[in-house]
């Protein structure tokens, strides 16, 4: 937790910061250093931002932001902090920021992304199901292939596609194969 003044310079930060800040936090509000100073954005400017953004709202309003910034190492990590504004509020007179370090997530948030965009760009059709083989997914090659939209199909078993043109003995072998948590093909 970090509380600063109006122009992001710290008044307190919590002695756990260190943790994800680096060691400079220990005397932060004593040398006057800036919430920016202790960050590290990469977008110096989005810490501006970020405050200038925060002063507008009241209490009441949470705000977050997600910060791509620098370990003490150089590393780069991701922040999220999460802030309100308590100018107003005479007892702490200060923005009130909470910041977590979510590299790990933001890294896995991207991969899925990626992971997400190139199922939706294969031309190869595609249907992901629950446990109890019920729709959860299809791409939009098979919405083109099929007629159906996502919408339609989401809870529904594949079985609503099933064409006269396969034996009992290929939907057998199909159903076998997803079971087993291997891919089918057909």
């Amino acid at each position: 937790l970090c509380l600063t003044d109006a122009t992001g310079h710290v008044k307190v930060i919590t002695p756990n910061a260190d943790r994800i800040l680096g060691d400079a936090c220990d005397r932060a509000a004593e040398l006057g250093v800036t919430i920016k100073d202790v960050l590290q954005a990469d977008d110096p400017p989005q810490v501006q931002a970020l405050l200038d953004d925060l002063s507008r709202f009241d209490a009441d309003h949470l705000r977050k932001w997600t910060l791509k910034t620098r370990a003490p190492s150089g590393e780069t990590r991701w922040l999220e902090v999460s802030g309100r504004n308590l100018l107003f509020d005479a007892d702490v007179a200060a923005l009130l920021l909470e910041i977590h370090d979510v590299t790990r997530d933001h890294s896995l948030n991207q991969r899925h992304h990626l992971l997400g965009e190139a199922l939706d760009q294969s031309s190869d059709a595609v249907i992901v199901t629950n446990a109890q083989g019920f729709i959860e997914y299809v791409n939009p090659a098979c919405e083109r292939q099929t007629g159906y939209r996502l919408t339609e199909l989401r809870g529904r078993s594949p079985s609503m596609l099933k064409a006269d043109r396969q034996s009992p003995e290929f939907y057998q072998r199909m159903w076998q194969t997803l079971k087993r948590g291997e891919v089918f093909r057909g």
